[in-house]
């Protein structure tokens, strides 16, 4: 397809009325929007995503079922890294990683089945602990501890999956 200034919107191959082969969408400023393979139709293999000024937004794999396959990164846009994590089958799984605006970690733990699960660390931008604690099948379970941004303990907090008490 094309933009109503006639620049291409899609370059792509069809066979037996299915994409097959390099995929490319373009901004309609003609920058590149996002690239890579499709097998009968579907997404699969390395795929790169950009933003509108052409830098790259998003890294990563697909596999044969169009699912988020393996290790992925997104990017904010002056290319600094914004998270980093693995999918299995389309779901956040593993270790991953979040990353303030000026590259300091902002949060770390796992994934298991697209839920949050065992430690978890969130800290500020100057890289001091903001939270810690454990999470059950996605919620807040256990003790969870707060800090403010010079790194001094301000509360501690049980949960029972999700659900504060006391504080």
């Amino acid at each position: 397809g094309y933009y109503p200034n006639g620049n291409v919107m899609v370059k792509c191959k069809y066979v037996l009325d299915k994409i097959e082969g390099v995929f490319e969408e373009f901004y309609e400023n003609n920058q590149l929007k996002e690239k890579g393979n499709c097998a009968q139709g579907i997404k699969i293999g390395q795929w790169r995503a950009y933003y509108p000024g052409g830098k790259l937004y998003a890294e990563g794999k697909y596999n044969a079922n169009n699912q988020y396959e393996g290790e992925w990164k997104v990017y904010y846009q002056d290319s600094a890294l914004k998270q980093l994590g693995s999918y299995k089958d389309g779901k956040s799984e593993g270790k991953w990683k979040f990353f303030h605006p000026n590259s300091i970690l902002k949060e770390e733990g796992e994934y298991a089945q697209n839920l949050k699960v065992g430690f978890w660390k969130e800290y500020f931008d100057n890289g001091k602990l903001k939270s810690e604690g454990e999470y059950l099948e996605g919620l807040k379970h256990g003790l969870w501890k707060g800090y403010n941004s010079n790194g001094y303990l301000l509360v501690k907090v049980n949960f029972d999956k999700g659900v504060m008490h006391g504080r």
